[in-house]
């Protein structure tokens, strides 16, 4: 059995994490999922 060599991401904690890259990150993931605009900005508190 051939094994596949897996490439993982670099860590988060390697990465600089902005407060608007977490939201921006946040707001993409739920739009794509589904979530609609008015419940996304309740969420992100521009209700």
């Amino acid at each position: 059995m051939a094994q596949k060599q897996h490439q993982s991401r670099p860590a988060l904690k390697d990465k600089k994490l902005s407060s608007y890259k977490l939201r921006h990150t946040f707001a993409t993931t739920h739009f794509r999922r589904g979530t609609d605009l008015w419940t996304l900005q309740e969420l992100l508190g521009h209700a």
